[in-house]
């Protein structure tokens, strides 16, 4: 994504408007057209923008498709603080956190897109970024897996990095299967708590 010069004004200003009006448009070309049909003057149509102004914030559309999904890891990591919040129990925080991960991300067809099919170059895209899903994956984990190991709830020894790689895993098969609200919203909880997270304490 091109860098105004002042990030104000990409936040807050005239600027923000203009690129969530784009993105908005971008994702709904994308769900309805898929990644490779859909040109950057299908974008600026949808959005009711110039192609000068897409192209002023964004190199091409694979650029637009990459920020949408950033925006949606960060959205999602949102999402799980909120869920959290009234929770006390590190251990039920950790499952709780990462059934409403793979819950958003089911339930939104531009990110569950991002993990099958032609979506997947963005994938591979976003975590080319210094800032990329991996690393909004990483903040959403990695306190909540410490406060569980400080807490006596899981072993002190855990690696930690390469329990956060082996979540990400199980979240993208639940999310990809052919019918990933199989379990129900309570179902989802019991088989994360009974398969994943009592697999981690048993080690």
């Amino acid at each position: 994504m091109k860098t105004p010069t002042d990030m104000a004004d990409v936040r807050t200003g005239p600027v923000a408007r203009t690129l969530d009006k784009a993105l908005a448009a971008a994702q709904r070309c994308f769900v309805r057209f898929g990644l490779e049909k859909t040109t950057m003057e299908d974008i600026a149509s949808e959005a009711g923008l110039s192609r000068a102004t897409i192209y002023r914030y964004f190199n091409s559309k694979i650029e637009i498709a990459e920020e949408i999904g950033l925006r949606g890891v960060a959205a999602i990591n949102a999402t799980v603080v909120s869920q959290i919040a009234p929770i006390t129990g590190p251990v039920a925080r950790l499952v709780e956190a990462i059934a409403t991960s793979i819950e958003f991300v089911t339930q939104n067809v531009y990110l569950r897109g991002l993990l099958t099919g032609e979506m997947r170059p963005v994938m591979q895209g976003l975590r080319k970024h210094s800032q990329g899903i991996d690393e909004l994956t990483r903040a959403r984990y990695e306190p909540l897996l410490f406060a569980a190991i400080e807490a006596g709830e899981l072993p002190a020894d855990l690696a930690v990095d390469e329990v956060i790689d082996w979540i990400m895993l199980v979240e993208v098969a639940l999310i990809t299967r052919d019918t990933p609200d199989a379990f129900g919203a309570e179902g989802l909880r019991a088989y994360l708590s009974r398969y994943v997270i009592h697999g981690l304490a048993a080690r």
